[in-house]
């Protein structure tokens, strides 16, 4: 899951973390297992312009973090700021397309 950047923020994966990581791949697919449900991941394309997409389980709500030049017509996490970071809502059992583009 390192590749997706994906990691428990609660107890039961009520909430988590989707932080994609994939360097210089151009092309990702995986499924990761929780215990609320499969998190489908999606990129293609190279850093600076790549597709994203990300299926969250029910019961799970995710918090998307991409680098800061990356601003997304999403829903934007209500609290805390990180440095050279965005933080967007992911909500669950919702597909999340987007496309991951330096501004």
């Amino acid at each position: 899951m390192g590749i997706a950047g994906i990691q428990p923020l609660a107890p039961g994966f009520t909430r988590c973390m989707v932080r994609p990581q994939p360097g210089d791949l151009e092309k990702v697919a995986l499924t990761a297992l929780t215990v609320r449900g499969e998190i489908l991941f999606a990129t293609e394309g190279r850093a600076g312009n790549r597709r994203l997409s990300v299926t969250m389980p029910s019961g799970c709500v995710g918090e998307l973090t991409v680098d800061r030049r990356e601003t997304l017509a999403l829903t934007p996490w209500p609290s805390g700021r990180e440095p050279g970071l965005r933080r967007y809502i992911l909500s669950p059992g919702s597909t999340t397309d987007v496309t991951l583009k330096y501004t």
